[in-house]
């Protein structure tokens, strides 16, 4: 995931050296030992994203660029996931003002995360957080016919890009 800066940074690149540069100074911002051979962070991100291209493609897209495919790269699998379906109003579009209300039953998937097994730089911002405004550590995605969105916990995803970046948001 990109920090708002690098976004900003990425849409003015605009030669193939500027990209190159820009890649190498991404991975090099997430290298968690720049002393060690090779470049850890890079590696996991590899295995992370073929596991999410083989268990949650999505019509059209490979399953590394869906919400849950972005989720499982940036914290890995979740300590615990649970299913759970619920009926939610539904206004039917055809009928003239949405006077017309049924009740459909929708999919819900939520992750949890146990604090001790996040990683160490993204558990030391969450632990420095909780004392003003405790970070929830689940994400839940609402299951549809073809795709499937995140509708709570995005916050805990972006603490987790700026941990992997060594990017520290303030308390």
């Amino acid at each position: 995931m990109l920090l708002p800066s690098e976004r900003k940074r990425l849409r003015r690149v605009d030669s193939s050296v500027a990209s190159v540069q820009f890649i190498e100074e991404f991975w090099r911002r997430r290298d968690p030992d720049a002393a060690s051979h090779g470049n850890a962070a890079r590696a996991t991100f590899k295995r992370r994203v073929d596991a999410a291209n083989q268990l949650y493609p999505e019509p059209g897209r490979p399953g590394s660029l869906s919400d849950r495919g972005g989720a499982l790269i940036l914290l890995g699998s979740p300590s615990h996931l649970h299913v759970s379906s619920r009926p939610v109003l539904n206004w039917d579009p055809r009928e003239k003002l949405g006077r017309r209300v049924t009740s459909q039953t929708q999919s819900y998937e939520t992750w949890g995360y146990r604090l001790e097994e996040l990683p160490p730089a993204l558990m030391e911002i969450v632990r420095r957080r909780r004392g003003a405004e405790p970070v929830r550590l689940q994400l839940t995605f609402v299951r549809g016919k073809e795709r499937t969105y995140l509708v709570e916990g995005g916050e805990l995803l972006e603490l987790a890009a700026r941990a992997l970046a060594g990017d520290r948001p303030a308390k």
